[in-house]
């Protein structure tokens, strides 16, 4: 538990900061120099992940419905971008650790925890004043 708490409160402060290795661009005759060049960021973060309650038959009286309820985890997770021009390449590794299912009686059912794994790119607007940009991604959850 103390060595979850200490990596969370490490994402924590890491917590939308990138770091990034950028090489040295000369900008063209005539662009201003706005748009920051970078090859390579990672970045970390912390949430919450919440469940939602689930009805389902009771197993020794079926004419009766039991709601399952799954406890809010802590989860972290770190991203690595890669730049190309415009666009960016991600890979996302997220941790949800271990939490309980209790019956609306109070009896723990099951356990479960989370690691997802995802995919995505970005396509970033060259503007002078915000940084928009457009993704999409795909993504996996191993599920224990």
């Amino acid at each position: 538990m103390k060595k979850m708490i200490a990596t969370g409160a490490a994402l924590l402060l890491a917590g939308g900061a990138q770091l990034a290795y950028a090489k040295s661009h000369e900008t063209p005759q005539g662009e201003l120099p706005h748009k920051a060049h970078r090859d390579w960021a990672i970045s970390g973060y912390i949430g919450m992940a919440e469940f939602d309650t689930e009805e389902r038959p009771n197993p020794y009286d079926p004419k009766e419905n039991i709601e399952l309820e799954s406890e809010n985890a802590v989860k972290f997770g770190i991203i690595l971008s890669k730049y190309y021009d415009n666009f960016s390449f991600n890979l996302g590794i997220e941790h949800i650790p271990e939490v309980e299912v209790e019956s609306d009686l109070g009896h723990v059912i099951a356990e479960h925890s989370h690691i997802p794994v995802s995919l995505g790119v970005n396509y970033h607007f060259d503007t002078n004043v915000l940084a928009p940009y457009i993704g999409a991604g795909i993504g996996y959850s191993f599920n224990n």
